[in-house]
């Protein structure tokens, strides 16, 4: 039974309910505008955060994990080379002073071969006076004279290889004295600043570690911040059906009421579908006043994080630290560069006079077999000059002592052969020395490393400063969107006191549950279910529920229904 009331006149009721009809239509068209905006500033919000975690990215990963521990690797290498240099200075010193004495022994014995070679000349000559111009002698003793010429062409050859080898060894103990000047001004003060440049960058990398961590957990925190912004904004969806619902539902009431008498029946229906439409838009309103709050508060509570950003770019090691020491290892590197040019200069000079008095000791251990051809050929022409004389008899007296004489030559030959092979033999063992010696000097050169060093931390200098600059400028411009955004899409998205104003004014036309008794249900069931027909979400149906007449159950819901369902 109806309590008693007053109630506005029919007339007055259907012009309230028609407005109403227009203003709930009107509100749907323009709920989706407000909720686009929203996503919109939500779109450049989330870009934003996006950028500056990416220019925080650029800044700790300036140096990745990788590549910052070669470079700890290559700044102790270089550190332990240099301070090697000294000891390899000298080693390399002794090396060169076995060279240069075996040079100067095989000067003496390759001047004692000329000296014996001058004096078989003379001989040669008395040989042809001794045989009284005997033809076989003079034949012979021309002989001698061509095989002492070829003889000399082979000395002079080594000679003049041997004058290179001894120039060489000059320029190069020369590059040595240099390195050993610069090692004084750079050795130890370089290595000991490479060793502590290594300590800290090693350090370094675990702040950056630290800091990376940080921007991780912050970057987690705005995402989940963000989920929740976008589940909030689907409510703008969601609203904007079930007023179209609403106002569908109030097209169909008005269209009965057209239809129909009005008689009790009619207002007792008029009446139920009233309370319904009450009842959903009350909801709508309840949930539309939490899920934009949900928004709202969910953008503001981005602000902390953006702070925490800029915090990172500014303060931590990341930023500013971080940015300072790079620049001082960056400026240390180049004064190390500094110091070290003279010595990669003496450095490099060396290897390459190194490898040319390798060169040269090769060439004159070839060349040594053509000094033995030549004592051979004077061992030979002794035994010859011998027997020349026991065939002349009596007048081969005198070839004979000249012959004796040639054979004592050839003996002094044979000493400074062999002084020439001992020579040889000392420069190939103190070769394999300086052969090592080199290319482990070449393996080891520091300056490439220095220079790769130099380069990476230039570059990360560089990432650096340009995450720093636009990940600063990001982080501001967030921080102003973020302070902008929520005011104004708060005021945007007051939607929940409009609705709740529709509310008041279905409650005071006075709906409520039909009781009906012994009258027909028939329209009251068909109105009720041709609503529950346009629902495409559960809690619409959760709602119409309360206002289903006894004995009537929810239709099943559809696919469609039960997909809405899943995401709303």
């Amino acid at each position: 039974m109806y309590q008693d009331r007053i109630e506005p006149s029919a007339s007055a009721r259907d012009a309230v309910v028609e407005n109403l009809q227009q203003a709930l239509a009107g509100l749907a068209a323009g709920l989706d505008v407000r909720f686009v905006h929203a996503a919109s500033t939500l779109a450049t919000v989330i870009d934003t955060v996006n950028r500056v975690i990416a220019s925080l990215d650029s800044i700790i990963h300036a140096i990745d994990e990788q590549t910052g521990k070669a470079a700890v690797r290559i700044l102790r290498e270089s550190a332990r080379e240099l301070t090697a240099l000294p000891m390899l200075q000298h080693e390399r010193v002794n090396d060169l002073g076995v060279v240069r004495r075996a040079a100067a022994e095989l000067n003496l014995h390759v001047m004692q071969i000329q000296e014996v070679l001058r004096i078989l000349r003379v001989n040669g000559t008395n040989l042809k006076i001794a045989a009284s111009g005997a033809p076989s002698v003079t034949r012979f003793a021309d002989e001698m004279f061509a095989r002492f010429d070829a003889g000399d062409g082979h000395l002079k050859g080594f000679m003049t290889t041997l004058q290179e080898l001894v120039g060489g060894v000059a320029t190069v103990q020369r590059s040595a004295r240099l390195i050993a000047a610069e090692c004084a001004k750079v050795i130890p003060l370089v290595p000991d600043r490479l060793a502590d440049d290594a300590l800290e960058l090693q350090a370094h990398q675990v702040s950056i570690a630290d800091s990376a961590a940080g921007v991780r957990s912050i970057a987690r925190e705005v995402q989940g911040r963000v989920a929740v912004i976008l589940g909030a904004l689907q409510i703008g969806d969601i609203s904007r059906q079930r007023l179209e619902h609403m106002v569908a539902a109030l097209q169909l009431l008005n269209a009965r009421r057209l239809e129909a008498e009005q008689t009790a029946a009619a207002r007792a229906l008029e009446s139920h579908i009233l309370a319904l439409i009450e009842a959903q838009l009350a909801d709508v309103a309840a949930d539309l006043d939490r899920e934009t709050g949900l928004l709202v508060n969910a953008l503001g509570e981005l602000g902390p994080h953006t702070g925490e950003l800029v915090s990172l770019i500014d303060e931590s090691d990341a930023g500013r630290e971080g940015h300072a020491f790079l620049h001082r290892l960056e400026r240390g590197f180049t004064d190390i560069d500094v110091l070290t040019e003279q010595l990669r200069a003496g450095t490099s000079k060396t290897l390459t006079m190194t490898a040319v008095v390798i060169d040269t000791m090769n060439d004159l251990t070839t060349r040594l077999d053509a000094v033995r051809l030549v004592r051979a050929d004077v061992q030979d022409i002794a035994v010859r000059a011998r027997l020349h004389g026991e065939r002349l008899g009596t007048a081969g007296r005198s070839v004979a002592i000249v012959a004796e004489e040639i054979g004592s030559c050839a003996d002094r030959l044979d000493q400074a052969v062999n002084g020439v092979g001992w020579a040889i033999r000392e420069l190939g063992a103190v070769s394999v020395s300086i052969r090592h010696r080199h290319e482990t000097a070449l393996e080891t050169d520091p300056g490439p490393k220095l220079a790769w060093s130099l380069a990476l931390i230039r570059e990360a200098c560089r990432r650096t400063d340009q995450g720093i600059g636009e990940g600063g400028i990001d982080a501001r411009e967030l921080i102003q969107t973020l302070d902008d955004a929520g005011s104004r899409l708060a005021d945007e998205l007051e939607l929940a006191a409009t609705i709740s104003g529709f509310v008041r004014t279905l409650r005071e036309l006075g709906g409520q549950v039909a009781e009906i008794e012994g009258t027909d249900q028939a329209p009251l069931r068909t109105i009720l279910q041709e609503i529950e027909a346009m629902y495409t979400m559960a809690r619409e149906r959760e709602v119409h529920r309360a206002f289903l007449l006894p004995g009537m159950e929810l239709m099943a819901a559809t696919q469609s229904d039960t997909l809405d369902d899943g995401l709303f």
